[in-house]
């Protein structure tokens, strides 16, 4: 397996934070040839108090196998909202 994969974070004031994060990778095997991976995530985050905050998420994921493989395409878009609560 090879790839690269990257991840950056923001800090926008003292309660907001954004973050992206992604990756391509390629694996081989005589099982299931050879296949592609793109993952891909931005999160928004926000601090409503000392204890609350809110956090807005989307995950993307594709794999593409080559022609004749034994892998299957597929994408994935994931939207998630999160309610953090610390105590």
């Amino acid at each position: 397996q090879n790839g690269v994969s990257m991840t950056f974070s923001w800090q926008l004031g003292a309660k907001t934070q954004l973050a992206a994060s992604g990756s391509i990778n390629s694996r081989e095997s005589e099982e299931s040839g050879n296949q592609d991976f793109i993952t891909g995530s931005l999160t928004a985050s926000y601090q409503l108090g000392s204890s609350l905050g809110l956090s807005l998420n989307y995950d993307y994921t594709e794999q593409d196998p080559d022609e004749g493989s034994s892998g299957r395409d597929y994408v994935a878009n994931i939207v998630s909202l999160f309610i953090n609560y610390s105590f």
